[in-house]
């Protein structure tokens, strides 16, 4: 009977470490997950004594010591929200549940209704309150005022960009409804006076000069903005100009 528990133990501690090797796997994609491992132990009935075993004496089988997590860094990758954070090196996020200390690192934040940054499962963010660019120093839930911060309008862009030399050059006025009076158009955004974004689209059309060299070439450029104006508030104005830019301002 003894040899038959010897041999179980081993059997339960097998299965014990396929179910830690299945958990990793399970979440690989976890976010701030940390894996662990198995770590075995002899087992001697002289144990139970708290007696330290003797040569040449059998053992009863194995146990489970530990299930132990491995704190390596992980890897760090961007997302769309900008309230998601990582932690590069040690250290755990703090947050409140109803009361209660938890650690974690899973940095996948999110704004409740009170404008409290919180985790997926409601935990409050614990941290430092900045007010007026200084920090408190009491700890506690971090909130965010999301009408504390006045958007501000774009007021300059600068593009860069090269534009292929070998073009047809196209004559009369660039209208941007018609594909056929401009060679090429690229969009960016800009933002209005509420924080919007908005399409800011521009339209170059080659006017005189062609070939393998941009010596006497004249691009026109034209821009607009498509925006809302009135009912909602929002501020977005239209621009249209024309900009010539003569012997070679771009090249291919």
């Amino acid at each position: 009977m003894g040899a038959f528990n010897t041999a179980l133990s081993g059997l339960q501690a097998a299965n014990t470490d396929l179910q830690t090797l299945g958990n990793n796997i399970s979440n690989a994609n976890t976010v701030g997950f940390k894996s662990s491992n198995a770590e075995f132990a002899d087992a001697y009935a002289s144990a139970m004594a708290n007696t330290a075993p003797t040569d040449g004496q059998v053992g009863i089988g194995t146990t489970v010591q530990t299930i132990a997590q491995q704190f390596t860094q992980g890897n760090i990758e961007t997302t769309s929200n900008p309230l998601d954070v990582a932690i590069n090196g040690n250290g755990f996020f703090q947050f409140n549940y109803n009361g209660s200390t938890v650690y974690g690192r899973n940095g996948q934040f999110q704004l409740n209704k009170n404008g409290v940054i919180v985790d997926a499962n409601g935990g409050e963010l614990i941290g430092i309150q900045a007010q007026n660019g200084k920090l408190t120093g009491a700890s506690g839930p971090l909130t965010i005022n999301q009408n504390a911060i006045a958007p501000q309008a774009t007021s300059t862009l600068s593009l860069g960009l090269n534009l292929d030399s070998t073009n047809t050059p196209i004559s009369g006025n660039i209208n941007i409804n018609d594909p056929s009076t401009y060679n090429y158009s690229t969009t960016t955004t800009v933002y209005d006076s509420l924080g919007t974004p908005q399409l800011l689209t521009t339209y170059y059309q080659l006017q005189s000069g062609s070939g393998t060299t941009t010596s006497g070439q004249t691009w026109n450029v034209d821009y607009s903005v498509t925006g809302t104006t009135g009912a909602s508030g929002i501020t977005t104005s239209v621009v249209l100009h024309s900009v010539c830019c003569l012997n070679g301002c771009w090249r291919e």
